[in-house]
């Protein structure tokens, strides 16, 4: 369950930074790393492509290209060609960053327990949810509307 609240968290945080571009104005020392959060982006997107985290990101794909590569020679991610298409690569997390994402996640479930009481994680759980459905709502209703 506590793993659930860190994860929501880290998928809320990639998702209003990504809108807001808060992430350019942050102290690198501030925040998850670039690195964790695409880690984070792969491990919940099987076969992820580089769109997807581009989209998430709001990075250059330049810039995830060199990031993607530097963690697949350490071993964090692997990178395949796409079987419907050739041309295209996906990322899947390895065990090695499995782990690492499972570590991020527990300091960060420790970072909350000691913050909040049990009643406030529940709420906070419930807040986390409620704003993504929103956020995922009006994104689409965004693109319904570019496509109109």
């Amino acid at each position: 369950m506590r793993r659930e609240s860190s994860s929501k968290l880290v998928a809320l945080q990639i998702l209003l930074e990504g809108i807001t571009d808060s992430n350019l104005n942050k102290p690198k020392s501030e925040g998850l790393s670039i690195k964790n959060k695409v880690l984070f982006i792969i491990e919940n997107n099987p076969n992820c492509s580089p769109a997807t985290i581009i989209h998430q990101l709001n990075i250059a794909k330049s810039n995830l290209a060199i990031m993607c590569k530097g963690l697949i020679d350490i071993g964090l991610i692997d990178a395949k060609r796409c079987e419907e298409d050739k041309r295209n690569i996906v990322y899947n997390i390895t065990e090695k960053g499995q782990k690492e994402v499972n570590e991020l996640l527990e300091d960060l479930d420790h970072k909350i327990v000691d913050l909040f009481s049990p009643r406030e994680i529940k709420a906070l759980d419930k807040k986390t949810q409620e704003i993504s459905l929103l956020m995922a709502k009006g994104h689409n209703n965004g693109s319904q509307r570019n496509n109109a």
